[in-house]
């Protein structure tokens, strides 16, 4: 199932295309959303699963693994364009990290049981996701110049 999503999410990271470059540069756009993605993903399933096995549960588990790389997709997909290619390994790296936090703080302390880590994945991801792109964004990679906190422009994190 995870690799099915996997695969398909570059689809999805890609279709909004049109809407956010020119014609001219497309191809250069795509590649980096495309490795952005790639990266994203692959360092969040190898950190949810690398804590996992050291600072949780002693054991290595698929499961962390490919929820690990859901919510790398997540994390990144918000800033999938307009986030250079090296700072998209930290988005998933610290993608992970929210996510084994939330899903330890949904179970242990907010006391509900979710099994498939549904809000963990989505929900905590998805706000780490945008506020990432409000911090990393590259104003060289924007149609308008938008940048993101760490290059100088808080506007971004206003909208986020």
């Amino acid at each position: 199932g995870a690799l099915v999503l996997w695969v398909c999410w570059y689809g999805f990271n890609i279709s909004g295309i049109k809407r956010i470059t020119s014609s001219r540069d497309n191809a250069s756009t795509v590649a980096r959303i495309v490795v952005t993605t790639t990266l994203a993903s692959a360092s969040a399933g190898f950190t949810a699963c690398f804590f996992d096995k050291f600072l949780g549960s002693r054991t290595w588990s698929v499961s962390k693994a490919c929820n690990g790389i859901l919510c790398g997709l997540v994390s990144i997909t918000a800033g999938c364009a307009g986030i250079a290619p090296q700072l998209s390994i930290v988005v998933g790296v610290v993608g992970a990290l929210v996510y084994l936090a939330s899903s330890r703080l949904t179970l242990n302390v907010l006391k509900v049981d979710d099994p498939l880590d549904a809000f963990a994945v989505h929900g905590a991801c998805g706000m780490w996701g945008t506020l990432a792109q409000a911090l990393l964004a590259n104003p060289d990679y924007s149609v308008n110049g938008s940048a993101g906190l760490f290059y100088g422009s808080g506007r971004l994190l206003g909208a986020a």
